[in-house]
């Protein structure tokens, strides 16, 4: 069964910052409260840890840029995902497009509960990336230098 929720976010940063900060893997402990550890296995692969109980305790994604945006690629958790961010903008204002697909859901799990759930989670975490992406903590040199500090 595949099923898809939906989130949108406008962010006051460049459509390029965003996409940086999204496609560096290690950026994610940075917005995503859940994330206990983050085991990197390639450039673009690594495993997630998540903190408590969780459906996923553990996951790998895989992070790949689009001429649109970055998708993340979640496997080998008992829920299997792809996000998909869409990032359309101009200067210093950007509309963000979240997109989840959950591709592998055990039969066990109301659908129904979990995509609720699913969705207000994700967008609470669009919430903290748009303060990581607006923050005067990190700056546009860092960004375009391949770097955002921790």
């Amino acid at each position: 069964m595949i099923t898809k929720f939906d989130n949108v976010i406008t962010i006051c940063a460049s459509p390029e910052r965003i996409k940086f900060i999204l496609s560096n893997i290690d950026n994610l402990k940075q917005w995503d409260l859940e994330i206990a550890a983050i085991i990197k296995r390639s450039e673009n692969t690594a495993t997630i840890i998540r903190r408590g109980p969780a459906l996923n305790d553990s996951e790998s994604v895989t992070v790949g840029e689009t001429d649109r945006g970055v998708i993340y690629h979640s496997a080998d958790g008992t829920i299997e995902y792809n996000i998909d961010f869409r990032i359309q903008g101009e200067a210093d204002t950007s509309t963000l497009n979240q997109t989840v697909t959950i591709t592998k859901l055990p039969n066990i799990l109301q659908i129904d509960k979990l995509v609720d759930l699913a969705q207000v989670a994700f967008k609470e975490n669009l919430q903290r990336l748009k303060r990581l992406c607006e923050s005067s903590k990190y700056s546009q040199a860092d960004t375009m230098n391949g770097r955002v500090s921790k």
